[in-house]
């Protein structure tokens, strides 16, 4: 086969001829055939039914991206079909390999830059710029989940500001904020333990947008997200001073919300014609994460305040003393009976029975053993079975220090 004949020599031969209609293209905007042209031509390479072979691209891997920067940070009405090319292409590690160290940074400050202006400039609200930002989040997300070695310490401090600047500018819910989250997520994944205090930056740029949706939203997806933000912050913090501020954020949503929690069902809208045993049986998986995350809370607190470097105070409009510690409200919480207060109990057992402070552990199971029989009697009566099979679940599995989670 001559060279004429490859797909590589195909591919420049298209490039080349994008790059010379952009940049001739002054006065009138560039065709968008082209750039349709070079998705479908891409894709058609890539089709293992259609050329027989895998990584037919590789030899001219290296020049795609260097003519994708060029295009999507200079033709705007290319870069929607362009953005798509660059997330195909960094989905295949043998082309993303390609990719020049200079020209991975580029993409990464671009989009960022795009998304913040957009966010900033409350040009996001038109059907229009919704789309055309979170394609811009798509590829961001993409970018950061398939990084070109390690983040250089610059690009990591630009990555910081950008997010800040995004989360300080985010005010409603929906499929834009909840692709943001995920892409700081994948982030904080990849290079969060390099980041020191900086990941704090970016809680507290969040913790706002956190407290005005934790309990109202509907959109699972974004709840899912909230949740696993919450739970890397927890692994990156490094000592009591890092996380104190966090500690007391989450345990203040997390009480409110299992709070408002039914004594049967959940906060979670769950299948009507599914039967109530078989429900209290079996959490969906954001509950699941709930009850996780609050255990890892308490855990936590309850080690601050055993230590005496940190006492953990919950805010509260109610009459319940300002001063009570995580400890005393757990302890409240459980013998309330609310299902979701025990749960996260029996996950706390199960994963840092280790950990607590035996005193502790003493002082829960007595709230238990004295409550016992009214949760049982308000569950019989209610029907309502999640909170005493929670509670049956901790007291069965107790005195081997650690809880049954199997469902």
């Amino acid at each position: 086969m001559t060279r004429a004949e490859t797909w590589p020599f195909l591919l420049s031969l298209l490039t080349k001829c994008i790059s010379i209609e952009t940049s001739t293209s002054k006065r009138r905007p560039p065709k968008p055939f082209l750039a349709r042209t070079l998705r479908d031509v891409i894709q058609h390479a890539e089709d293992f039914k259609f050329t027989g072979k895998r990584l037919v691209l590789l030899a001219a891997a290296k020049a795609i991206f260097g003519h994708l920067l060029d295009v999507i940070r200079d033709v705007p009405s290319f870069r929607s079909e362009y953005s798509s090319i660059l997330r195909q292409l960094l989905g295949i590690k043998e082309y993303r390999l390609h990719m020049r160290k200079r020209i991975y940074e580029n993409l990464v400050l671009l989009y960022m830059h795009k998304i913040e202006t957009i966010l900033g400039g409350g040009d996001h609200k038109s059907a229009a710029s919704k789309e055309e930002v979170f394609r811009f989040i798509q590829t961001l997300l993409a970018l950061l989940e398939y990084p070109v070695g390690d983040f250089h310490d610059n690009l990591r401090n630009e990555i910081v500001k950008g997010f800040i600047h995004m989360f300080s500018n985010l005010r409603e819910e929906g499929k834009i904020s909840r692709k943001l989250i995920e892409c700081m997520n994948m982030y904080l994944i990849k290079d969060g333990p390099n980041l020191g205090r900086r990941s704090l930056k970016i809680h507290l740029a969040l913790q706002d947008f956190m407290s005005r949706f934790w309990l109202s939203t509907h959109d699972h997806g974004l709840k899912d997200g909230l949740v696993l933000h919450a739970k890397i912050q927890l692994k990156l913090a490094r000592s009591i001073s890092d996380m104190s501020g966090l500690i007391e954020f989450l345990l203040d949503v997390l009480s409110k919300e299992f709070d408002q929690a039914l004594i049967t069902g959940s906060t979670i809208i769950r299948p009507s014609d599914v039967d109530r045993d078989v429900k209290a049986a079996h959490p969906t998986g954001l509950e699941r994460s709930l009850m996780e995350l609050a255990a890892c809370v308490f855990q936590k607190a309850c080690l601050c305040m055993h230590a005496c470097l940190h006492t953990i105070k919950l805010p509260s409009t109610s009459k319940r003393l300002k001063k009570e510690n995580a400890a005393s409200r757990l302890k409240e919480g459980i013998i309330s009976g609310k299902w979701l207060w025990n749960g996260s109990f029996c996950y706390l057992m199960r994963n840092y029975h280790h950990s607590i402070p035996e005193a502790l552990t003493i002082d829960w199971f007595k709230g238990i053993c004295e409550s016992f029989e009214r949760i049982l009697s308000e569950g019989i009566s209610l029907c309502a079975y999640d909170g005493p099979l929670w509670v049956l679940r901790v007291i069965d599995k107790g005195h081997n220090g650690r809880c049954d989670l199997k469902c």
